[in-house]
């Protein structure tokens, strides 16, 4: 930091330079080589937006449990999606895609619950064009809180159904553990892993 970038600031340059210490040390902290184990260090493996929010959605929709059970489970979705996640997720079929994640399990969730999660992305970015995209199609800045648009973001994620894969999928209208991934604020949900999730894209 240096204060000659700031020469507008309200700050005087005494108390810029008794401030610079205090941030430097925080930018040191908080550097990305700090965060393991978290989920969000995946997040950062990818260096797209597009891919970024991808591995960002499935790290947030696992994140619940041991933080290095979440970290094995994210992995073994993103691995078979290869470096460009976004890009392979949009051609997956639903046969395909439920062969490939037969054998996960996280928790209560099964190979079918994680193939309905990325079936799901997959949908949205070929429909959307990205998870931003469909994301803002219910925000509106005059709302008084984020519900509305975290209602509108899970409830279209979760409305997709996959009829080639049979009673496997189904739909989330059916008793699904998937559904816990889409939860929403109408169904009393404080929607904590979707706030995570928004907050690591922001």
């Amino acid at each position: 930091m240096d204060i000659r970038d700031y020469p507008d600031s309200p700050l005087d340059s005494t108390r810029l330079r008794r401030l610079k210490p205090f941030l430097d040390r925080l930018y040191g902290e908080l550097d990305l080589c700090h965060i393991s184990p978290d989920p969000i260090e995946v997040v950062h493996e990818y260096a797209l937006p597009e891919d970024r929010e991808v591995a960002g959605f499935v790290a947030s929709a696992l994140a619940y449990g041991n933080v290095r059970q979440i970290l094995r489970s994210v992995r073994n979705i993103l691995a078979p999606l290869g470096a460009r996640p976004s890009v392979a997720i949009r051609e997956m079929g639903p046969g395909r895609t439920l062969e490939t994640y037969r054998g996960f399990r996280h928790r209560f969730n099964s190979g079918a619950d994680a193939a309905f999660l990325i079936l799901s992305i997959g949908e949205a970015l070929r429909r959307y064009g990205s998870l931003h995209a469909l994301f803002l199609k219910g925000y509106r800045d005059v709302a008084p809180h984020i519900g509305p648009a975290l209602e509108e973001f899970a409830g279209v994620l979760g409305s997709f159904s996959f009829p080639l894969v049979g009673e496997e999928l189904g739909r989330l209208g059916i008793p699904s553990r998937a559904r816990f991934f889409f939860s929403r604020p109408s169904a009393g949900s404080a929607c904590k892993r979707l706030n995570l999730f928004l907050r690591w894209m922001v």
